[in-house]
């Protein structure tokens, strides 16, 4: 039995809640702002949006045994030792790796870009082994929940 403020989803068959909150005028000139730049059409979005990527960030959205994609990105100077090959091997080895992509972006920098998709503890476990090798730098990982 649904209690007061939930409803359900046709779509999705899952419980959604409606939440009551107060802002500033300023929040609302920032959310407007937010919504604009990334074309939202309703606030509702805009905000589950904000809390998920927030959610994401202390990893609270996807436990350690729950199935997730991912994007890891990263650059690397192409010059560096064996690298591309060090790369090449540990992305031919996992079975997480669904795609990856790379463009050139200096004369010794290239930045790529792997979709893996597994278990949150693995996904993480290869993004640290990759963004620890000697050469690869400024990289990231963002989860997704499937």
């Amino acid at each position: 039995m649904k209690k007061a403020g939930e409803m359900s989803s046709e779509r999705s068959g899952h419980l959604n809640h409606r939440l009551t909150i107060s802002v500033d005028d300023q929040f609302i000139r920032a959310l407007k702002a937010y919504m604009k730049a990334r074309r939202y059409a309703g606030v509702s979005e805009a905000i589950r949006d904000l809390a998920w990527g927030a959610f994401m960030e202390v990893e609270i959205a996807v436990s350690e045994d729950e199935k997730c994609m991912a994007a890891l990105a990263y650059a690397y100077d192409f010059k560096t030792r064996n690298l591309a090959s060090r790369l090449g091997g540990l992305y031919a080895e996992s079975e997480l790796v669904v795609s990856v992509s790379k463009s050139q972006s200096s004369a010794r920098k290239f930045v790529e870009v792997a979709i893996l998709k597994g278990q949150r503890k693995d996904v993480e476990q290869f993004a640290k082994k990759i963004l620890a090798e000697r050469g690869v730098t400024d990289g990231q990982l963002s989860l997704f929940r499937i």
